[in-house]
């Protein structure tokens, strides 16, 4: 009997057919997400020790124990890849295991590449308990020794923002950015320092003053091809784009997405792995664009952007997801209902986001029935959703479903008596409104 011979009531096929390399290195379907081709490119490069094109997108720990929710089998919600029973490891995922436990007779340069894998499957414990905190010397020294110090900054930045990591501090980036020698690792820690600020702190100045770290290091990074400097460039306009926005200033906003957009479309892809990094640059930028066009209050101009940025990425839910937002901005109510359908069946992420807003747009509509189904099945997706219970308690007792009531009074009741879990500051989504401009 094949490990996956399983009735098919004990998991969800679909999601597994689309997310499997997620899952535990399984054959990737025929067009898959950014996520699944961020793996690829990267488990590639690990097998074949060559350098590579690497794309940026990553996911939270967390993000495994919903997959594996999500796909109907909890034993794959693993933190580390020797987790994984025997039983259920692919042959790609046994090589994986095999190089993480012969780490120490592993070439610097290859250990590097093993890291970027666990990066890109979430397994940031294996990360944290392979390498050791790196001295500034030793950044100094290689690129190997600033790309494992990064690496070791980044699964431990992940873990903090899922409240799994205590003590981390933007400054391990910063002793990167300072200190390594000039190339990738440099201009990545320069780029999340700006990144951090942005997002986490607002502190403007600290922007500013990462940002001129950011294009030093991309400047004097000597030996990047024209392709990889393009989308560093591309990175940086939108990263930089915070600085304007956060000061309303929209036309500062649009010079420099507009920039971060051309370099993208501009860069080369001269061959498949080419391709893929420079269409998630693209991907990336099109993202902010939506943004912004939803900032400057242009929900035409954001429905433009959501549509190119679905067709980069069809297999994903994050961009049905955005379009659906775009649209219930705009009243657009069935055609919401339709993406956030398409949202959660593509899901993870973004399944409780999506339902949430289907039942918003049924509430909307006056179908109560329908926006209670549509809250249920958030909680059956994040029992700590306090929106959607809160949503339920007012819909049952406004159309009069007692059951419905009494169950979901105490179970709200309950949620709200839970300490809550600390959420980390986020100014980037509390913008100033745009400017008029003359």
């Amino acid at each position: 009997m094949s490990r996956w011979t399983l009735p098919v009531e004990t998991f969800d096929p679909f999601r597994l057919w689309l997310h499997r390399p997620l899952i535990d290195l399984g054959p990737a379907p025929a067009a898959p997400s950014f996520l699944v081709r961020a793996i690829e490119l990267d488990y590639r490069s690990m097998i074949e020790q060559v350098s590579g094109p690497r794309i940026q997108i990553s996911i939270s720990p967390s993000f495994r124990d919903a997959l594996a929710a999500a796909v109907g089998r909890p034993e794959f919600a693993v933190r580390t890849c020797g987790a994984l029973p025997e039983a259920l490891r692919t042959e790609r995922w046994s090589t994986l295991c095999d190089l993480v436990e012969s780490w120490s007779a592993l070439p610097r340069e290859q250990r590097v590449r093993v890291c970027w894998t666990l990066a890109k499957l979430g397994l940031y414990d294996d990360i944290l308990t392979l390498v050791p905190e790196i001295p500034i010397a030793a950044i100094e020294h290689d690129e190997p020794g600033a790309a494992l110090a990064y690496l070791r900054a980044w699964a431990r930045s992940k873990k903090w923002l899922d409240n799994e990591e205590d003590g981390f501090s933007i400054g391990e980036f910063a002793a990167i950015a300072l200190n390594a020698p000039p190339g990738i690792t440099r201009i990545d820690a320069a780029y999340e320092m700006v990144r951090q600020h942005a997002k986490h702190s607002g502190a403007v100045a600290e922007c500013v003053r990462w940002q001129t770290v950011h294009l030093a290091a991309i400047e004097s990074a000597t030996d990047l091809d024209d392709h990889t400097r393009a989308l560093m460039l591309s990175r940086y306009h939108r990263v930089g784009a915070f600085i304007p926005q956060f000061r309303g200033d929209a036309a500062a906003v649009d010079a420099d997405m507009t920039r971060a957009e051309e370099l993208a479309r501009s860069a080369h892809r001269n061959d498949p792995g080419q391709a893929i990094a420079a269409d998630e640059m693209l991907y990336a930028a099109l993202e902010s664009r939506i943004k912004e066009a939803l900032w400057i209050r242009d929900t035409t101009l954001a429905l433009d952007r959501a549509d190119e940025y679905i067709a980069l990425s069809p297999s994903s839910a994050r961009g049905y997801m955005h379009r659906a937002e775009v649209l219930f901005r705009a009243g657009q109510w069935t055609r919401c209902r339709t993406d956030c359908m398409e949202a959660a069946r593509l899901a993870p992420p973004h399944a409780d986001e999506a339902l949430f807003l289907l039942g918003q747009c049924y509430e909307k509509e006056d179908s109560p029935d329908e926006a209670i189904g549509a809250y249920l099945n958030v909680l059956r997706t994040d029992p700590l959703a306090i929106s959607a219970a809160e949503r339920l308690v007012e819909l049952a007792q406004r159309h009069a479903r007692p059951a419905l009531r009494d169950w979901v009074t105490g179970y709200t009741g309950h949620l709200l008596s839970l300490e809550p879990v600390e959420s980390w500051p986020a100014p980037y989504r509390d913008l100033p409104a745009p400017q008029p401009t003359a």
